[in-house]
């Protein structure tokens, strides 16, 4: 991946000063087949730019790495709406008041077990997960957006 500033010569641009067009950033294939992505056009300078920092290594430890449930943060990027690193999530099916219900909980790496739907709220004694739901950092009193771990956790009871 490369940075290129766009510019251009004195005599061109606004008021023929020339100067600066932004800049792309390039992506180069891993492989000689692949293809050469050229990205949008920003403002600024290379300078300017900061490639996205590659995500920390999460380590999950062995016994849980196969585990039907497993979910990893580096899976998710900035979607992950946990504030822990990784979790395992199940799906149980109930009957309640004649409904077959789904009951959705998650557990944490210190082992505690939360309820992630409004269902294992009302139908488990597990705590709410908002102790380990994540900020929303664009929107104050927001948090972000925790249905990428409740799809997951309901596909187990499918």
């Amino acid at each position: 991946m490369i940075c290129v500033d766009r510019t251009w010569a004195p005599g061109g641009g606004p008021d023929d000063k020339g100067g600066n067009a932004g800049y792309v950033v390039v992506k180069f294939p891993k492989k000689k087949s692949g293809e050469v992505k050229l990205g949008d056009p920003q403002d600024g300078f290379c300078a300017d730019y900061a490639p996205p920092a590659p995500a920390a290594k999460v380590h999950v430890p062995k016994k849980l790495e196969k585990k039907k449930g497993l979910l990893v943060s580096t899976k998710f990027g900035d979607e992950w709406p946990l504030t822990v690193p990784y979790a395992v999530v199940r799906c149980k099916n109930i009957t309640a008041g004649g409904m077959d219900l789904n009951v959705v909980t998650l557990k944490a790496p210190d082992g505690t077990r939360y309820a992630v739907n409004g269902t294992a709220q009302d139908h488990t004694s597990y705590p709410e997960i908002d102790p380990i739901w994540a900020p929303n950092p664009e929107v104050d009193g927001l948090r972000i957006d925790i249905s990428p771990v409740l799809d997951a956790g309901l596909k187990l009871c499918k």
